[in-house]
């Protein structure tokens, strides 16, 4: 019987440790944004000079922050054709962040518009079939405050190199 009490209060100072690791670990939340930054700092400055950099800047109707691109090389098609949001495209696409680092390969892919980050959403909607565009999205239209996955830091401004090689009938 003593020797029970004697582990009681131990067993309760385990139980307080362990309660509190579990709820430090809980309130660690990775769908917070992350604070300001250096990094974002940089970001929001190489969105500021994208214009002096040679970039377009576009908004596309009624978005809030615009994008900026550069036309690598223009469509040879006779008759324009333009994807909707609702359209699948078959398109060339890479991307990169402001530091040249790689973070998605180029590789030709069948997608639908809607499914991707709104900044190539509104790009693929201004380009036509054959059109090869630079376009700078900036984060508050690529995926935001928030890190996706550890590959992709909050407040990241993505480059993407797009070419737009069809439009699949549906």
């Amino acid at each position: 019987m003593m020797k029970r009490i004697l582990n009681l209060p131990l067993m309760q100072l385990w139980i307080v440790v362990l309660g509190g690791m579990l709820l430090s670990l809980s309130s660690c939340n990775m769908d917070q944004p992350m604070e300001e930054s250096k990094y974002k700092k940089e970001n929001d400055a190489f969105i500021e000079k994208a214009v002096e950099k040679g970039y377009t800047e576009a908004t596309f109707l009624n978005a809030t922050y615009p994008i900026y691109y550069k036309v690598i090389e223009s469509s040879k098609e006779q008759k324009p054709s333009y994807p909707f949001q609702d359209s699948t495209v078959k398109m060339k696409l890479s991307g990169r962040f402001i530091s040249g680092e790689v973070f998605q390969e180029s590789e030709t892919m069948i997608y639908p518009v809607n499914k991707l980050v709104l900044g190539v959403q509104y790009a693929l909607q201004m380009m036509n079939v054959g059109d090869h565009w630079e376009v700078v999205v900036p984060y508050q239209l690529g995926y935001g405050a928030y890190s996706q996955s550890n590959r992709i830091p909050g407040f990241s401004t993505l480059i993407f190199d797009i070419k737009l090689l069809e439009i699949p009938v549906q």
